[in-house]
This record gives structure tokens, C-alpha cells and sequence, in this order.
């Protein structure tokens, strides 16, 4: 699923995470809705950073879930903006991801943090969003 990228090849960040939610919706058996813009295209590594981070917040996602999972993806200006909602049970009181315990999420945090990026989690009357924001320039 790792893509080769020299910094003037480009990659297409919503196709490749369409795939990537084809397979996890395939492997682990829940239905994942995937809504991504048209191509976005995005060069050198940065399309292999922004898979491992997708890949991690799905697998939680449906690990926490009761049965569905939404995956957005959109370019805004110059971010790509990632939203993934779990209808799962909600955060605890006064979650801070900053102070995840779990592996996962601390790599997630940390990949998003080096890329130039932020990943927020929160909760609504959807479920739990966890939002990943990423720099393309």
C-alpha cells in the first residue's frame, strides 16, 4: 500500500485512500463509508505518511465502533483534511490525545505533528471524530 516517491512524482491521495478503506472494509468485516474529493494530488513521501496515520485512525475506528465507519477526505486551501467519525462509545471526560496511552495513537499524533500537521479528536452527536489536518505545500 506504501508508495515510492521521488520528491517530482506525485501521488493520488484519495484514490490510494479509497483502496485503503476497500481492504480494511474487506479484512475486517465492517462497513467503512469512504468520501473523498476528486484527485488530490500530493508529492514525494508525504502520500506514504498520510496512509500509516489513515490506516491507524480506521483500524481504531472500527475497533470502537458498533457497526460503521466514515472516512472524509478533502482538500481545503492548502490542507488536506482528513475526518474519520466512529459511532462507537464517546471519548472519556477531558480525553486529550496529547496523553494517549495507546501506541497507535501516540505514532499518529507524532507523524502528523513532524508533517507540519495536528490530529484533534472530539466527540458530537455522530460519533467520535478524530481529524487529521495536513499540510500539501
Amino acid at each position: 500500500m506504501l508508495q515510492t516517491a521521488q520528491s517530482f512524482e506525485t501521488t493520488d491521495v484519495s484514490a490510494l485512500l479509497q483502496r485503503l478503506c476497500r481492504r480494511l472494509d474487506g479484512e475486517l468485516g465492517r462497513k467503512i463509508a469512504c468520501k473523498t474529493d476528486n484527485a488530490i494530488e500530493v508529492a514525494g513521501t508525504l502520500p506514504n505518511t498520510i496512509a500509516v496515520i489513515a490506516n491507524e485512525l480506521i483500524t481504531n475506528g472500527i475497533k470502537h465502533s458498533l457497526g460503521s465507519l466514515i472516512v472524509n477526505c478533502a482538500r481545503v486551501g492548502a490542507h488536506l483534511l482528513r475526518d474519520i467519525v466512529s459511532d462507537g462509545a464517546a471519548l472519556p471526560e477531558g480525553f486529550d490525545i496529547q496523553n494517549a496511552k495507546g501506541f497507535g495513537l501516540k505514532m499518529a499524533l507524532t507523524m502528523a505533528t513532524a508533517s507540519g500537521g495536528s490530529l484533534q479528536a472530539r466527540n458530537s452527536s455522530e460519533g467520535v471524530h478524530f481529524e487529521l489536518r495536513i499540510p500539501l505545500a
